[in-house]
C-alpha cells in the first residue's frame, strides 16, 4: 500500500525527470502511477478532494494527439497516444457521462490517465449546469466585480473563509449555499446585506 510520502517523492522524481507538466507554469496534474513493479499494489489516501484540487485543463479541442512520457509499467520513455473513453461518474449519486482522456503505450498498452485532464473537474462543471448551480469562475467574477476580498464576501454571506475559496476553486457547493450566492448577485438583495 502507498503512503502520500510515498507519492509525493515519486512525483518530485517524474517531476526533476521532465515527466509530468512543469509546475512552474501553474498546471499541476496528477496520473495513474502503475507501481507494481515497485512491490506497491495499490494507491491509497487519495481523496477526491487531493485529485480535484490538482488543477488540470478541461478544454481538450486543442491538445495533442502524442504526449512523450515515461512508462511505468514498461519503463520506457515513449509517445503515448490519447484515446478518449466514455465514462460515467457518479457526482451526489446522480450519473454523470464524459468522456475521459486516457494515454496508452504503443509497447506495453498501458492505460493512465492523461495529466492534463481531471475528469472530476469536467464532472463537476456538467453537474452545476444540469442544475443551475453557479460555476466558479462566475462566483469570483461576481465578487470582483463589486472588489470584495473572499473574507469580505465571507463576512456578508454568513460563511467561512476557506467555504468561499473552495466553491471558486471548484468544490461542488450545495444547493442552500448556491441559493444564497445568487441571492446576493442581485444588487438589491447586497445592499440590505451591506446595511
Amino acid at each position: 500500500m502507498i503512503t502520500a510520502w510515498a507519492l509525493f517523492w515519486i512525483t518530485i522524481y517524474q517531476v526533476s525527470c521532465g515527466y509530468l507538466a512543469n509546475l512552474s507554469t501553474g498546471s499541476k496534474s496528477t496520473s495513474k502511477l502503475n507501481l507494481s513493479k515497485l512491490g506497491i499494489s495499490k494507491l491509497s489516501g487519495l481523496s477526491h478532494s487531493t485529485l480535484r484540487n490538482n488543477r488540470c485543463n478541461i478544454h481538450t479541442k486543442n491538445r495533442e494527439k502524442k504526449m512523450k512520457m515515461l512508462c511505468t509499467n514498461c519503463e520506457k520513455e515513449v509517445e503515448f497516444t490519447f484515446a478518449p473513453k466514455k465514462q460515467t461518474f457518479y457526482v451526489r449519486k446522480e450519473p454523470v457521462e464524459i468522456e475521459v482522456d486516457y494515454l496508452v503505450c504503443p509497447e506495453c498498452h498501458d492505460e493512465v490517465l492523461s495529466p492534463d485532464h481531471d475528469p472530476f473537474v469536467l464532472a463537476y462543471r456538467i453537474y452545476r449546469e444540469k442544475h443551475g448551480f453557479l460555476q466558479p469562475e462566475q462566483i469570483k467574477n461576481y465578487r470582483d466585480t463589486y472588489k470584495l476580498s473572499q473574507g469580505e464576501f465571507a463576512k456578508l454571506l454568513n460563511l467561512g473563509l476557506a467555504t468561499i475559496s473552495r466553491y471558486e476553486n471548484g468544490v461542488l457547493q450545495d444547493a442552500s449555499h448556491d441559493t444564497l450566492l445568487r441571492l446576493t448577485q442581485d444588487p438589491m438583495n447586497l445592499l440590505k446585506l451591506i446595511s
